[in-house]
This record gives C-alpha cells, structure tokens and sequence, in this order.
C-alpha cells in the first residue's frame, strides 16, 4: 500500500504542475522570470524547481540548494541581459533621434500605391517619417519635395534625387524596363530610391506631372534649344507640357498645344504629320512676355501662371475660371490678370482646376494674404460656400487667424501653405485625411477652412521635427520637408513641461485661495449689514400704523414689546423715519428680518384683517341706514 500511495502522491503532484502550467489565469509562461517573481523560489518544491529550471534549458541535477542557487543565477543572468537589452534599444532610439532631428520628410494621405514612401501600402492620418530603404530621408538635408497624381521626389542639399510611389511605373527617372519593375516588388517602389542618372548633374528642384518629370540644373537628357548663356532657373511641368524660366526672366515652354497651354499663340506646327502638329518637341520662347521680366511661374494640368516685376499672367484652358480672368475663355496668349493690378504677388499656385497666389500686404516683404480662383467643390478655394470664382478673392479665413503665407502649394483636391513663421496650414479635401490635421465638418471629407497642422517645431514621440521647409500636395497625399529641429532637448522639454504643470497648479492654487477670500469677505459684509440693519430698526425712530398720533415707539417699562405713548405693540410701529430722509413703511418680510418675531407678524396682520372687517361693517351699516334694509 505505501508503493500505491507513492505512485498516487506523485501523479497528484504531476498533474498539479501541469494544471500549473496552462493556468489560464497566468499571462506568461512556465519558468518565466514574470512568474517566479511572485513567488518565493526557496519553498518550492524540489518537482517545481525541476520544473522550472527544465523550462528555461537549464540543469536539473543535484540537491534542491543547488537547483535553487542555479535558478536564482539564471533569473539574474535574464535581468542583466534585460538591461542590456533596454540600453541598446534606446542608445538606437538617441541615433535614430539624433539623424531625425537634423531635418526629414514626412507624409500622410493615401497611399494606395505607395507615394508615402513608408514601405507599405497603407494610409496614414498623421504626418509620418519617411525613414524606410537604404535612401532614408533622415539627416540627408532634403530642401525640396514634390508631388503628382502619386509620385513623390524628393531633392537634398547635396543635389540627390529620390523617388518613390506611382506602383513602381511613370517617369520615375530609374531606367527600370517592365520585367525589372515586375521582379522588384512592393519592397521596392514603398521606399525612395536614388535617381542614379541624375548623380552629379547638381539637380536643385524636381517638378512632375502625370506623364514626365523634369529637374534642374540638368535633367537625364538634356534639353537643348535654350539660350547659350541661359540658366534655367525654375522648371515646372503640367499634364502633358512643361515650362522653363530662366535666370534672364525668359519662359521657354514645350509639350501639347492643346487650349493655348503653352502660350505661343500657335494652335500648331506647320510642316509636319497630323499626329505631331500639336507637339511642339523642343524648348520654344513665349514671346508674348519679352517685354517682361518674369520671377516666378507656377503649371496646373492645362494652364500657366506667371508672375513679373509689374503684374500676374495666365493663359491655358480656362474651364472653370481657373485663368481669373472673369470667364471660361482659354487663353492661347499670356493676358493679365485684372484683378490682380498694382499688387505684389509673391508666389502663385495652380492646381487642376483651381489657382492662388500670395499678395504681399505691407509691412511684410515676404509674406501676405492668400487669394484664390477657379473652381472648387472639395473646399479648395477657402471662401466659405463659394464653389466657384472667376476671379482672385481673398481667402478671408487668414486674415482672421492673422496668419499670412509665404510658401504655396496646390494640389488637384488641396493645398497648403507654409507661413511666415514656420506653420503649416492646408485646406480643401481631407480624404484619408491628407490635410494633417481633423476638420469640423462631419458629413463631408473636406473643408474650406485652412487648418493647422501641428507637430513641427516640436517635440513628437520624444524627437524632435523642424519647422516646414518644402511642402508639396499630390492627389488626396501630402509631403512636408523640414528644417533641423532647434528647440529644447527631450530633458530641457520635460523640465519646461514640469514647470509648466507646477506653475499651473500654483495659478489654480491662487485662484481657489482668492475665491474662498472673496466667499468669506461677502458673507462678513452680509452679516455686518444684517447686524446694522437691525440696529437702525431697534433704534430708530419707528411710527405707529395705527395711531397717526403717536411721536414713534417707546419702550413700556414692564411691557417691553408694548409702546407707552399709544399703547400698541411693537409690531406696529413699522414706518421707520430716517435721519436724513423721508418715512417709509415697512414691509412684512422687514419686520420679520428686524427681529420682530413669527407672532407678531401674525398678530399684526389677524389685527389688519379685523380693522378691514370692521371697516366694512361701518360701510354696510351706514346704507342700511341710508337706504333702508331690503
């Protein structure tokens, strides 16, 4: 019996430490340092102990001393390596802080096809660090970003061009033909990929649009037929054409003549086959502002803005008012912009149906208000209800908030400003909510009214992010590139914000002592005029209701509440004379709050009420004497 009782012990115990060990009520595995760290390893038993060490691949010979001394070396050994652990984590995290904090790009919006550049295909609605691939943004000095229907570029201060989006095809600049793209895989087009063909060729802005893109200094073929000695200064491109501006004011266009977009007057070449004779394939000069120096230039999908030293051109399709020259005309010809005479226009932005430009509003030389035309029903044009606007109307939202832009960018749903100090700004659709911040409206995906979007010059998941210093706006997606973080560091920053909360709690403090101050002052003052209230009442001077004979109420030396000069209570004395003012009759609540009494309220007005009674007797007596009883 005892060998049965052994056997039956020692399976009770199995089973116990099997029961033990899927215990659903315990989150972590046996042998794990999360569980025996509630228990106290000396008294367990010598099974529980094998157990353990068995779990975490150790020995389990020898005596139970041993096995304890051995599990309490290997728990020590996984703190240590914890610790370890946790410092390589955040001596990589203070890396990664310190390579972001020197200026990035980052994105938010759609991402169907990865134009984030975040190595997935998944939206975003907060601004997101493109950091992923061998070309991560971080710490590279990008100065400029740009934007198409879903391609995205980006340009470093040392002339490097990255590109990423668009699905891996388009004018992405990387001589991939379609098997290659086919065998590179989503890993590939989700991350920024270097133009190579650019490398050397100094390249300082890229502009895309839905077919090509182009960059300067040089582009991967080089555009000849400009000038020998022009520069190009700014390249911008639209559906199907580009425009070139050059360091003398000169603007060189080239592309599909459709609607005028070019601006050469002409509706074709002549000379050539029918399928050519609306190309025009090399650079040509738009004379129509020879007379003009021109500073900046802006291309939407099928028309110009261009901005000289004396006033604002445009010329395209003018579907939509998107010219702003009052009509739908298309312009085949750069025209003025009338509406914008005599202002200064500092930068202009065209989108796919709708345009803006900022307007220098002194003493800013730099910066002003916005103005936007054309048509927008997703809230592009900033102005409230109004859809649709044939001419430049200010974007009144700016003025109210006083912020003023210097930076403009439209997209074909949305735009963005960046502001004189640093903020950045958008409006228009929010679908997958590429403006960066939330909007008021609930049953619509886009607002008319420009918004801020926080997170630069700030501190965000304890890195720091710089100030905007290139924005672009795609199709429903939105890049931003920064300038290096300068503010407080994650220590000065939490010391700041702990000083802030003590100084917070100090003002709460005061305001609640200051309260209780006032709380009790009122009711000091409240009191002290109850006390002289009923002072003045019992000592003042207080004439009978009854008797017009009596000089006022004199205390009876054995009846204190009865007067000695009429003979009636006190509770009729009630027309109290003031010093320097006329008598005034008190009022029943007045008689009660100068301490006169429930009774003798009640007994002067039952004795009112009998003077009135008796009145009428006297009446009704009277003209039965008079007139005799019926």
């Amino acid at each position: 019996m005892a060998a049965i009782d052994t056997l039956r012990k020692l399976k009770q115990e199995s089973q116990s430490l099997a029961k033990d060990a899927v215990d659903p009520d315990l989150n972590y595995e046996w042998g794990s340092s999360k569980v025996l760290r509630e228990v106290d390893i000396k008294k367990l038993s010598v099974a529980r102990l094998k157990s353990h060490l068995e779990a975490r691949d150790e020995p389990v010979t020898g005596n139970k001393k041993q096995l304890i001394e051995r599990l309490e070396i290997s728990l020590e050994d996984e703190r240590l390596r914890g610790i370890a652990y946790t410092e390589d984590l955040e001596a990589e995290f203070l890396q990664a802080q310190e390579v972001e904090e020197r200026g990035a790009v980052y994105s938010v919006g759609s991402n169907q096809v990865g134009q984030l550049g975040l190595g997935d295909l998944e939206s975003r609605s907060f601004f997101t660090v493109v950091k992923n691939g061998p070309c991560d943004t971080r710490g590279r000095g990008v100065r400029h970003v740009a934007a198409g229907k879903s391609l995205s570029f980006a340009v470093t201060e040392d002339h490097e061009v990255f590109v990423w989006g668009g699905a891996g095809t388009g004018p992405m600049g990387l001589n991939k033909s379609m098997e290659d793209i086919a065998e590179w895989g989503i890993q590939k087009y989700v991350e920024p990929q270097l133009v190579e063909d650019l490398i050397g060729e100094e390249a300082a802005q890229v502009s895309v649009g839905s077919s090509h893109a182009c960059a300067n200094q040089l582009i991967p073929a080089v555009v000849t037929g400009f000038g020998n000695t022009d520069q190009v200064k700014i390249v911008e491109t639209g559906e199907n054409h580009t425009c070139a501006l050059t360091e003398k004011g000169e603007i060189y266009a080239w592309g599909h003549v459709a609607d005028g977009r070019l601006g050469l007057g002409a509706r074709e070449r002549v000379g050539v086959s029918d399928e050519e004779k609306h190309f025009f394939p090399g650079p040509s000069l738009i004379t129509g502002l020879r007379d003009e120096f021109v500073c900046t230039i802006a291309c939407g999908s099928q028309h110009v803005l261009a901005v000289t030293l004396n006033a604002t051109f445009s010329w395209g399709s003018g579907s939509g008012g998107r010219l702003g020259h009052g009509d739908n005309k298309s312009r085949w010809k750069p025209e003025p912009i009338m509406a914008l005479n005599g202002w200064h226009v500092i930068s202009v932005g065209a989108g796919t149906w709708h345009s803006a430009a900022v307007v220098m509003v002194p003493p800013l030389r730099e910066a002003g208000w916005v103005y936007t035309w054309g048509s927008g029903f997703h809230g592009q044009l900033g102005q409230d209800e109004v859809t649709v606007s044939p001419t430049p109307a200010l974007v009144k939202d700016f003025c109210d908030l006083q912020v003023s832009a210097k930076i403009l960018s439209c997209g074909s749903h949305h735009n963005a400003i960046i502001t004189q100090d640093g903020e950045l700004y958008s409006w228009g659709s929010n679908k997958n909510y590429c403006l960066g911040h939330q909007i008021e409206e609930k049953y619509v995906e886009y607002t008319p009214h420009p918004g801020h979007c926080g997170g630069f010059g700030a501190i965000v998941d304890r890195i720091g992010r710089g100030l905007p210093r290139s924005v672009a706006c795609g199709k429903e997606y939105t890049l931003v590139a920064t300038y290096p973080y300068e503010g407080p560091s994650e220590e000065v920053a939490k010391k700041l914000t702990e000083e802030h909360k003590l100084r917070q709690e100090e003002q709460k403090l005061k305001e609640e002592e200051e309260a209780r101050r006032r709380r009790k002052d009122l009711r000091r003052l409240a009191k002290q005029k109850q006390k002289d209230d009923e002072m003045q009442f019992l000592t003042g001077k207080r004439l009978c209701s009854l008797d017009p004979n009596c000089p006022g109420f004199q205390v009876h030396a054995l009846k204190p509440n009865i007067c000695k000069e009429c003979g009636f209570s006190s509770a009729y004395h009630t027309i109290i004379v003031e010093e320097d003012g006329p008598a005034g009759e008190a009022k029943p609540g007045d008689i009660m709050d100068k301490g006169m009494g429930t009774k003798n309220v009640k007994e002067h007005q039952l004795t009112e009420k009998k003077q009135d009674e008796a009145a009428n007797d006297d009446q009704m007596a009277s003209k039965t004497a008079k007139y005799g009883s019926h």
